[in-house]
């Protein structure tokens, strides 16, 4: 918690002590091993988060945070390929919306709008009840003007949540 704190407060090196120190007494803590990386990709240190990473799915092969993390460090130093990669392996071992919704962005990011497209049309199919995805679709339309899109992907959210405000409000919002 104090780690956490500390990353709050932009206190990396503190931070990155605190962390060293609990893994010093516990090495295979796998929260305080994800957070360590986090914590040196946000200090710039991106060879080192994604070594660690590695190391930290090696460790513990059968947790998608490992590969989630990995593709969040991919995202932010732009290498998108590589994060949609990592995000793919992460989709694999859990199937989690979570997985599924950074495969979708970093697809948009990595300029591969026809496969992001691909790929939530069959998420979708094969995930009807997954709220979480369909608002990210919905969003991206909106962002992109596509506004007749939006409204097709935020009906299907409102069966689901009949009392979603948020999808309520940008459903009116697209219709304006």
């Amino acid at each position: 918690q104090y780690a956490r704190a500390q990353a709050m407060a932009n206190d990396l090196d503190g931070a990155r002590k605190s962390l060293a120190r609990t893994l010093e007494l516990e090495p295979n803590h796998p929260g305080a091993r994800l957070a360590l990386i986090e914590v040196e990709a946000r200090a710039g240190r991106t060879q080192k988060a994604l070594d660690s990473a590695r190391d930290f799915q090696k460790a513990f092969p059968q947790a998608a945070e490992g590969y989630l993390i990995e593709g969040d460090v991919q995202m932010s130093a732009k290498n998108f390929p590589a994060a949609t990669a990592a995000y793919r392996r992460a989709l694999a071992l859990s199937k989690a919306p979570q997985a599924a919704i950074k495969v979708y962005q970093s697809l948009l990011a990595g300029g591969q709008r026809a496969e992001a497209d691909q790929f939530s049309a069959l998420w979708m199919k094969d995930h009807p009840k997954d709220v979480a995805f369909r608002i990210q679709v919905a969003e991206r339309m909106t962002a992109a003007g596509d506004f007749e899109g939006a409204k097709r992907a935020y009906l299907p959210v409102l069966e689901l949540q009949p009392d979603n405000a948020a999808a309520l409000n940008n459903l009116a919002w697209a219709c304006h």
